[in-house]
Formats: C-alpha cells, sequence, structure tokens
C-alpha cells in the first residue's frame, strides 16, 4: 500500500471516531451535570444566641377593668408598641425590659343612661426574667413586673359615645404582675403575656359630669393580655 493510501485510510478512520468521541464527551459532561448536587441556601437559625438584643415590639392586647366598682365591665381590644432590650445570661436565662405605648380600659353592658366605656392610655416600663425550655433557647418562659403611667383617661356616655368633659379621677401610676412566654422564629420572635395591675386606681372622686352609675369608691385593677411580635 501507497503513503497516499495509508493518509486516506488513516483519514477515513479519525471521521469516522470524530462523532464517537464528540457524544461521548456530551453524555460525560451531561452526567457530571445531572449527578452535581443542587445548591440550596442554609435555612437561618432563630436570632436568640447573642449576649445583647435590641428591637420593637407591636401588636394589640385585649383588656378590662376588674374590681368591686366595675361591676359590668367587658373585654376591649387597643393597640401596643414599643421597644426592648434583651440581656442573654448562661443557661438559657435572659432578662428583658421594655418601653411600650399600651391602649387600656374596658366596655360596659349597654345602657343610655350610664357610662358606657373607659379609655385609658398608657406609657409602660416592663422588665420579665425569662428562662428557656429547650436548648436552643427557642421556647422561654417568664416573671416579671410592669411599672406605667396614665397619660390621658377619658369616660364616654350612653349609646352615642362621647367623651365627658372631663377625664375620671385615677391614679396616675400603677403596678403590674407579668406571666410570659416566647417563641423564636428566624426573623422575629412571638410573646404572649397577661399582666394584672396591682394598684387599686379609683381615687374616691365623683365621676365626671355626674356619670352613672355613680363613683361607689370601689375597687379598679388593670387586666391586659398581650400578643406581639418582637424583631
Amino acid at each position: 500500500m501507497g503513503l497516499k493510501q495509508i493518509f486516506f485510510v488513516i483519514a477515513l478512520l479519525l471521521f469516522g471516531l470524530n462523532p464517537v468521541l464528540a457524544q461521548a464527551d456530551s453524555t460525560q459532561i451531561d452526567s457530571n451535570e445531572t449527578e452535581e448536587p443542587e445548591w440550596r441556601p442554609a435555612r437561618p437559625e432563630p436570632d436568640v444566641d447573642h449576649q445583647l438584643k435590641l428591637g420593637i415590639k407591636m401588636g394589640m392586647q385585649g383588656c378590662t377593668l376588674l374590681g368591686s366598682e366595675m361591676k359590668t365591665a367587658k373585654l376591649t381590644f387597643g393597640l401596643i408598641g414599643g421597644g426592648y432590650i434583651r440581656y442573654n445570661f448562661s443557661k438559657g436565662i435572659s432578662v428583658q425590659a421594655e418601653t411600650q405605648i399600651s391602649f387600656r380600659g374596658s366596655n360596659f353592658t349597654y345602657d343610655p343612661n350610664n357610662y358606657s366605656a373607659i379609655r385609658l392610655l398608657y406609657i409602660d416600663v416592663p422588665v420579665i426574667l425569662f428562662k428557656a425550655l429547650d436548648k436552643k433557647n427557642v421556647n422561654r418562659v417568664g416573671l416579671g413586673i410592669q411599672y406605667s403611667t396614665l397619660l390621658n383617661a377619658a369616660m364616654y356616655l350612653g349609646k352615642i359615645t362621647y367623651p365627658t368633659s372631663s377625664s375620671p379621677s385615677l391614679k396616675r401610676f400603677d403596678y403590674a404582675g407579668i406571666v410570659a412566654y416566647q417563641h423564636h422564629y428566624s426573623y422575629f420572635g412571638f410573646q404572649l403575656a397577661a399582666k394584672y395591675g396591682f394598684a387599686n386606681l379609683n381615687r374616691n372622686k365623683p365621676w365626671p359630669d355626674n356619670a352613672k352609675p355613680f363613683n361607689n369608691f370601689g375597687s379598679i385593677h388593670n387586666f391586659a393580655f398581650e400578643m406581639t411580635l418582637i424583631f
């Protein structure tokens, strides 16, 4: 066989192998692509382990006025919002101090000749000691105390609720006991708290505009149940 024939045979072999090699390479690339695991970002853990945490809280609360003076008081709802600072100690113990504005008070059983609602606006400073229920500190229970200052009070009369010309005479300061629970998610937490005011708010002075029933000088205490988000 001459030299030209040899080159011709080699060229034919290379031409025939080229598609096979190309197919093998593409199969190998596809195989590598399909076998490579898909990357997914890790789900962030709840941000509860930092020693110091600053944040905000907002939500709502169910509230009423308890005591011997408030015989027909019913539940009402108000907004709540503020900020907090939390310090984490070891062994799942933390202390959380808050500052918030809250609306409290009560509705009353309807009677066109009697007062129908009392609305109270407070600034609160709760301090709560929390204990974690699990190793990740996600669930916590707490006990605490709250100091409150009354900013404004209004009493509403009759079928069409309008405020009296002057505020009801109530004590300006209140102290409340707190029982609380927290559950933390990746980017926020959920907090429940029940609060009972220890101070008798009644200053034993007549209601404004002779609001009926007249003040019988019984006891009046705040009670609230908070449901808030903490960020």
